[in-house]
């Protein structure tokens, strides 16, 4: 890649950045909406890292969710969500 077209990429980068984090400033000034549920999703993607790593490949059963009668969450949501935590994202 030639310096111009470098020099052009870090350009629309910096660029991109800069026009999604003003876009975010309300966000961050003003909380985002919580919801009713978010105490209840914030712990899947921890306890989906968990069983995936006890050997659950893919997990349908969330054991420990709700104090440990189970929950099955993983037949509608996301699945890159709860994937990414493997990785540490």
């Amino acid at each position: 890649m030639s310096r111009h077209g470098l020099l052009r990429a870090v350009i629309d980068a910096s660029l991109i950045f800069f026009l999604v984090t003003a876009a975010c400033i309300p966000l961050i000034i003003y909380v985002p909406q919580t919801g009713h549920d978010l105490p209840l999703i914030l712990p899947w993607p921890q306890l989906f890292a968990d069983q995936v790593l006890q050997g659950d490949l893919y997990p349908r059963w969330l054991q420990a969710m709700y104090g440990g009668a189970g929950a099955p969450v993983f037949f509608s949501m996301y699945q890159l969500l709860f994937t990414s935590r493997l990785s540490g994202i």
